[in-house]
């Protein structure tokens, strides 16, 4: 077991999923990304982002059928951690170098 910071909240030892903010997909994600990097003129325009399901993005390791980007409350509750995805990448996409993103505007 390992106890939060300050307080006498237990979780199981283990690995834990450290995402914060609005719960979203990964369609939802990469669509967030583009839109940041248009907003920030790190792109010119926006690409079409097309969804597909699980089963058609074939991998060597099982997926989940739902793999949602969702906050994890056991991990806010144990150690008053708190993560914004959104806010996150913003900072990210302000640090890429322009000549990283394809079809930049610079």
């Amino acid at each position: 077991m390992v106890q939060g910071r300050g307080t006498d909240a237990l979780l199981p030892y283990g690995t834990y999923h450290a995402v914060g903010g609005a719960v979203t997909s990964w369609h939802e994600f990469a669509q967030a990304i583009v839109r940041t990097a248009v907003l920030q003129k790190r792109l010119a325009s926006t690409p079409l982002i097309e969804a597909i399901p699980t089963s058609e993005y074939p991998t060597p390791a099982r997926r989940p059928q739902n793999s949602a980007l969702a906050p994890s409350a056991e991990l806010q509750a144990a150690f008053g951690v708190e993560f914004d995805w959104a806010r996150g990448l913003e900072r990210a996409v302000q640090r890429m170098a322009p000549d990283h993103v394809t079809g930049s505007s610079s």
